[in-house]
């Protein structure tokens, strides 16, 4: 069994997720994507797991992709822009393309925040420069300054969180380390 699959079906539920085996994808209801979801991808800053990772919290509608049709609004198929792995997650353009990256390959460092136009931030981290859509530049614990904060009007959102021990680092991601 692969590592993604519980975790969508806790976020959005079985009856909403098929996985296609033969393509290795997940389809989705479209309708998913008007749903106020966020994933959480929970980061160490270091080798090591910390009590203050670095949060990644994307839109479920981030990652949702039409496939019969060109938009949202009229597709009837979609699928999950993450591929399902059984072991190590690795965060691809679904999930980066919600957000704004800066890389010091000299510090050996990333700077993360908001991309605009995207409901995603990022919280939990540990440096001190913000962005103005309410994430960070190598971290910090601002709020998000969004009107989706991760919450609906129900008052509460589902959230599926993966925790893993991912470095930040330039030489991770984009293996940019000589």
């Amino acid at each position: 069994m692969n590592v993604i699959e519980p975790l969508f079906a806790a976020a959005i539920g079985n009856t909403n997720l098929a996985y296609d085996s033969a393509n290795n994808y997940f389809q989705i209801r479209c309708s998913m994507a008007q749903q106020n979801i966020t994933l959480q991808f929970m980061m160490s800053p270091s080798a090591n797991v910390t009590d203050t990772p670095v949060v990644l919290n994307v839109a479920i509608a981030d990652v949702i992709y039409p496939m019969d049709s060109d938009y949202m609004s009229s597709a009837s198929v979609c699928m999950i822009g993450i591929v399902p792995t059984t072991g190590q997650i690795f965060f691809g353009e679904s999930i980066l393309r919600s957000l704004y990256q800066v890389y010091d390959v000299d510090q050996n460092r990333i700077g993360i925040a908001s991309a605009i136009g995207s409901d995603s931030f990022i919280s939990g981290a540990t440096g001190t420069d913000a962005s103005s859509n309410g994430g960070s530049s190598g971290g910090s614990n601002n709020s998000n300054s969004n009107s989706n904060n991760g919450s609906n009007s129900a008052g509460a959102s589902r959230k599926a969180s993966i925790l893993g021990s991912t470095v930040i680092s330039a030489c991770i991601l984009y293996a940019l380390c000589l």
